[in-house]
């Protein structure tokens, strides 16, 4: 078969032509590869900016430009973490995101100014209190604000965020555990019905 340019080989191209202007390439879910494999000669480029790899299969140089960068996210209640290797580790950094009921506020405001904003804030830090406290859980096992960003956020919207996407992760979290669930499930039906 032809070696043909890929997506990240133009990007770094176009960045290289720009290097006033900041690149950025998100690798969403990052640890569910085989990232040594996918990245092969990248993880290099990655420790090493500036220098010049010659890329395997065409042989051409190859640099990744300063102005662009690489986030990789990762769930870290996943436990397919394990298997992101020192090699990777030690060529990016690390930082923990949590839920933030700030910034789901601030996105609600704007995106649905109409919704019961204080109700959803203020349940999805009850619900991530309980989890954050309780041992076998923890905070790798909050739910994120994303579930409730939304536009026209209304109460059949959060209730179909509830049943299908929410509740049926709690039914997980607290298997076997039904009278906790049923707190939780009481807790939903009062703030929200």
């Amino acid at each position: 078969y032809d070696v043909q340019d890929g997506i990240l080989k133009n990007f770094a191209k176009e960045a290289s032509e720009h290097l006033n202007d900041k690149y950025v390439i998100l690798i969403d879910e990052i640890n569910r590869g085989n990232l040594p494999r996918i990245l092969g000669e990248l993880i290099y480029c990655l420790e090493y900016r500036g220098e010049i790899v010659n890329l395997a299969y065409s042989q051409e140089p190859f640099t990744l430009p300063s102005n662009l960068y690489l986030i990789g996210t990762m769930n870290s209640a996943d436990r397919s973490i394990a298997l992101v290797d020192y090699a990777l580790r030690r060529r990016f950094d690390f930082m923990e995101l949590f839920p933030d009921e700030q910034v789901l506020m601030k996105w609600l405001n704007v995106n649905a100014p109409n919704s019961e904003k204080d109700k959803i804030v203020g349940f999805l830090k009850e619900i991530n209190d309980r989890i954050a406290g309780k041992e076998k859980l923890g905070k790798h096992y909050l739910i994120g604000h994303s579930y409730f960003m939304m536009k026209n956020l209304d109460r059949t919207k959060i209730s179909d965020i509830w049943e299908h996407r929410i509740l049926p992760l709690l039914e997980e979290y607290y298997y076997e555990e039904t009278d906790e669930l049923n707190d939780i499930k009481n807790r939903f039906k009062e703030v929200f019905e």
